[in-house]
């Protein structure tokens, strides 16, 4: 077997492999002698039948491919050995040729490289975040606004006024076709009810008087007998209503949930709330500026399936949230008026984007030495599994709890969330944190002797 290397793409390489004739035909006999196995050979108990009998029967070529399906793996562990390549994730092969022997090649894609710029230098601006009185006087409005009541209007009817009206329309030969008495309407002028334009007909009108005027129901009406014809309506306003806004005063409080007894502590409560929001806001789009200035001055480069992973990660977290609303990606994507495959492409910058982060992230906590201890790692294990209530007397979750695959997840996001606190700290210029003392870590499971590598996919 000859193996030769060469660049497939970022963080890719393509091997091929150049089989020995010897090679394959030991493989095509051992092939042989499964089918044999395998298959009713006419004059033969079952794995008695001759090397040439079997080709006779089943063909070259079908041999040939049982052969390579039980070599391809074989061959591709040897080339990572030979070549000394750790894998990121699954290889693929792209070409068996059609020579004799064949040759095979294999993409194979690498662990992902990341080389931190000097994050410790890293300064972003931090600007604190206020509340003006503007904005707590402009909220209080807005509870306001929420407790309005209807009271009686001594005006004329405008848009978004109630009214309490009888209504009749006949036909231009008498016939009645309409009739409601006292009914409360709001008068929307885009309204279509009862028919078009019989809201604007409303505006203007006062308590205790009467109009009459002429609509056409609309061509498409279901009602096909009064489809685009016209009715004279006749109606009489009883009463006109508007919506009352309570005043900004200790009464309005106490109608807000949350037991305030004055509007001054209403107006605090507001104030702090505010506040805290803007908070919430700054800290996260400072999250967002500082990842950005660590991405400028850092370099990371992956392998395509990297980033196919993480739309992945994305589209089931996705799919998840929509169950939990009563939807699936299905009908999502249909409202939305795109295709899977869209939708994915359209992803693509977001993921990329988290992707590098969190490749980001894992290096700085590297570098500054953080490594969470045993029982921050089950605490959030178990927070995760069982809301942290009670013990894991559940079966299940005891199992997940020990799963060291669960496990390290958790450490994965223990870090990652203490490297960005570090650098939050770092960015807004308090004092840096010494680096934990390097520990000695076992090598990564790709580059470990023992670990067999994934075949590739055909």
């Amino acid at each position: 077997m000859k193996v030769t290397t060469e660049t497939a793409g970022t963080r890719e390489v393509r091997l091929e492999i150049q089989l020995d004739q010897e090679e394959l035909e030991r493989a095509m006999q051992e092939a042989a002698r499964r089918i044999a196995r395998q298959v009713q050979i006419p004059g033969f108990r079952k794995g008695k039948a001759p090397y040439a009998v079997v080709l006779r029967m089943v063909g070259k070529e079908a041999v040939r491919e049982e052969a390579l399906e039980s070599l391809v793996p074989r061959l591709y562990k040897q080339a990572l050995e030979e070549t000394q390549i750790a894998p990121y994730d699954q290889g693929v092969l792209e070409e068996v040729s059609d020579t004799d022997p064949p040759r095979l090649r294999i993409r194979v894609p690498l662990n992902p490289v990341v080389e931190l710029g000097d994050y410790r230098s890293l300064r972003v601006e931090w600007q604190e975040p206020s509340v003006s009185e503007e904005e707590v006087q402009k909220a209080l409005e807005d509870i306001a606004r929420k407790h309005t009541a209807w009271e009686p209007k001594d005006g004329p009817v405008a848009e978004g006024d109630m009214v309490r009206i009888d209504t009749q329309g006949r036909t231009e030969d008498g016939e009645k076709v309409f009739e409601s008495k006292g009914h409360n309407l709001v008068v929307r002028l885009e309204s279509l009810y009862p028919v078009p334009g019989f809201h604007q007909e409303l505006l203007g009108l006062r308590a205790g008087e009467t109009k009459e005027f002429t609509l056409p129901f609309p061509e498409e009406s279901s009602n096909k007998k009064l489809a685009g014809k016209p009715v004279r309506f006749q109606v009489k306003v009883h009463e006109v209503m508007q919506r009352g806004t309570p005043p900004l005063d200790d009464n309005l409080a106490k109608l807000v949930e949350g037991n305030y007894e004055t509007l001054e502590d209403l107006r605090k409560a507001i104030r702090e709330r505010l506040l805290q929001q803007r908070q919430e806001e700054a800290e996260e789009e400072y999250e967002r500026k500082v990842l950005a200035a660590l991405r400028e001055i850092s370099r990371v480069e992956f392998p395509a399936v990297a980033l196919d992973q993480e739309l992945d990660r994305i589209l089931e977290a996705q799919a998840a949230h929509l169950e939990e609303r009563g939807l699936d990606m299905e009908t999502y994507l249909t409202m939305l008026k795109t295709t899977p495959e869209a939708y994915r492409e359209g992803l693509k910058p977001a993921a990329e984007e988290q992707l590098v982060n969190r490749l980001l992230l894992a290096k700085v906590a590297e570098a500054e030495g953080f490594e969470p201890s045993e029982e921050e790692t089950v605490d959030v294990l178990r927070e995760w599994i069982l809301g942290g209530e009670g013990e894991e007397t559940n079966r299940d979750a005891r199992v997940v709890l020990e799963n060291e695959g669960f496990r390290g997840v958790v450490r994965d996001t223990l870090r990652r969330a203490e490297a960005l606190r570090r650098l939050i700290r770092l960015a807004r210029g308090e004092p840096p944190e010494e680096p934990a003392a390097p520990k000695e870590e076992p090598l990564p499971e790709a580059t470990q002797a023992s670990e067999e590598p994934a075949p590739p996919e055909a």
